[in-house]
């Protein structure tokens, strides 16, 4: 994840300190091929497709940028194509989590907004991959491994996706 955040960072600085869009076009601009989506965006501009998956996820950034399963992070939706210094609380707001369950369109512009219920209760989901717990990239870049129901009010914060 530290990687990812390093990535985040130099897509960043090449875009006025805007962080990527969850989903990008994709298509072939004169002659160039543009990313799908995020982790797509990041890979290319750091070169490393292995940082996109957890290494205990089944995911496969070889594959389709589009398909799923291509990435088993999802990025905070709420800062898709934002600015980095305008997070409120940084050190409080989620960037990057454990995701890929099997069932979330887990491709190149995976994002989330919050957890469902069944990802805050069922242990067979992402949030509890680590032993009862995920890793979780913020804004500040720091990374930290919390359960399930730590990430809800992460910080006394009602929505640690909150922008502002």
């Amino acid at each position: 994840m530290a990687e990812l955040y390093g990535a985040l960072k130099l897509y960043s600085q090449d875009y006025e300190g805007r962080l990527p869009a969850s989903s990008l076009s994709g298509r072939v601009t004169a002659g160039k091929n543009q990313p799908f989506g995020w982790a797509q965006a990041c890979a290319f501009t750091y070169s490393n497709y292995t940082m996109l998956c957890c290494s205990t996820a089944t995911s496969d950034v070889s594959g389709d940028a589009a398909a799923r399963g291509f990435v088993s992070y999802w990025i905070n939706g709420n800062m898709s194509g934002r600015k980095l210094s305008l997070a409120l609380l940084p050190v409080k707001t989620l960037l990057v989590g454990e995701g890929d369950d099997g069932v979330d369109l887990s491709n190149a512009a995976y994002a989330k907004t919050r957890f469902s219920a069944s990802w805050l209760t069922n242990h067979s989901k992402p949030p509890f991959r680590h032993a009862g717990g995920a890793n979780y990239l913020f804004v500040d870049g720091h990374i930290a491994w919390l359960r399930p129901n730590v990430v809800e009010h992460f910080g006394g914060r009602s929505d640690p996706f909150a922008f502002r």
